[in-house]
């Protein structure tokens, strides 16, 4: 009868994750026109010599109705980041400014482009992301909608040919599922600084960084949970195809866990009782999946119960994951889903367990709790 009840349960929170999805408003670039508001991107960059010439390129071709500047501020690059940003100002289209972070780390790099932006409009995205034509204006768009504050939008990982490649694409749609369902009911608990925009008075308002300084990680979740504090119901998920920012998968299980360790930092803050409670939930829920493996070992005539409870399981999975990765223009993966949910409750426990402990290193930069 528990195994019954606990996976009717979790049926039921998959359900409504893919309700509020599905009634997410979709938010196309011309649902607003920008005026004279203008934008200021601000990119944080840190060791992406590689890379930040790419995303430049993405920002030069952006078809915009509104001025735009873009900062890319550094925060303490080793490599030659700032360089391969500098042979963009003479042929960019829109005032490019590169300078150095006033303090270190990602909020501070923020911070310090907010405190230089001219324009009422932030939008931030990461050094290793590419975006569409249309990003800007969209997400311009969606932040001049009545009533709202901070935008975040959709991001997936690209290219998907690896299975670890495939296993965090899946993962990633997973997430921006749940979080863009999360907004729909008014209860915002996370979104992606790479896809993400607000006013910068709200970010005056609300104080920023302020509270979370000493926490590397959490620029997003932080001035989500602030926003959302301040100005409720004003937080919007831009579900839109012209607004989806790729980056590229980790390349191995060890770039992967470190990843993930740098996510769980955030959660030493303080956090409001609803986002406890729903990560407690399903924690919860993913522990008692794998606690059936050996169930099934120990009581074999459970085994028929314990079959029909993960057959339901990946049912309403997939239901929900077919409908995310489809929309963010993935449907390759989606015969992937099956054999990755099948192991997805043993990794998620795992690194629960482990990416709480200890500390990370990130960027040639080690972070101690």
């Amino acid at each position: 009868m528990i195994i019954v009840i606990i996976a009717v349960l979790y049926a039921v929170l998959i359900s409504c994750l893919y309700n509020g999805w599905q009634k997410t408003p979709t938010v196309g670039s011309g649902t607003a026109t920008p005026s004279s508001e203008g934008v200021s991107v601000i990119v944080a960059m840190r060791n992406e010599q590689g890379n930040i010439g790419r995303l430049l390129g993405c920002l030069m071709r952006q078809q915009i109705s509104c001025p735009m500047e873009v900062i890319v501020v550094d925060d303490s690059s080793t490599d030659k980041s700032v360089a391969e940003a500098e042979t963009f100002k003479a042929i960019f289209p829109c005032p490019l400014h590169i300078v150095q972070a006033r303090g270190q780390g990602k909020k501070a790099a923020i911070s310090t482009g907010v405190s230089i932006a001219h324009f009422p409009l932030i939008l931030t995205t990461d050094a290793d992301c590419l975006l569409g034509e249309n990003w800007v204006q969209t997400m311009c768009a969606a932040l001049q909608m009545p009533g709202t504050k901070l935008v975040t939008g959709l991001v997936s990982i690209a290219p998907a040919n690896t299975w670890l490649a495939r296993f965090q694409a899946i993962e990633v749609a997973a997430l921006m599922g749940s979080t863009a369902a999360f907004i729909q009911w008014k209860i915002p608990n996370m979104g992606n600084g790479a896809n993400f925009g607000y006013r910068r008075e709200v970010f005056e308002q609300t104080g920023g960084f302020e509270s979370s300084q000493a926490i590397a990680s959490g620029d997003d979740e932080f001035m989500i949970q602030q926003v959302h504090g301040h100005f409720p119901g004003s937080v919007r998920f831009v579900k839109s195809d012209d607004a989806i920012v790729t980056t590229a998968p980790q390349p191995n299980w060890q770039a992967l866990f470190m990843q993930r360790r740098r996510w769980a930092a955030k959660w030493r803050k303080g956090r409001p009782f609803r986002v406890w409670g729903v990560a407690l939930l399903v924690g919860l829920l993913h522990v008692f999946w794998v606690m059936l493996l050996p169930a099934a070992i120990a009581w074999p005539h459970l085994l028929p119960k314990i079959i029909t409870a993960v057959s339901l399981k990946l049912a309403v999975e997939y239901v929900f994951l077919n409908a995310i990765l489809r929309f963010v223009r993935q449907k390759a993966l989606v015969p992937y889903i099956f054999p990755l949910q099948l192991v997805y409750s043993f990794y998620l426990v795992w690194v629960g367990l482990r990416a709480t402990q200890g500390g990370y290193e990130w960027k040639e930069r080690v972070f101690i709790r």
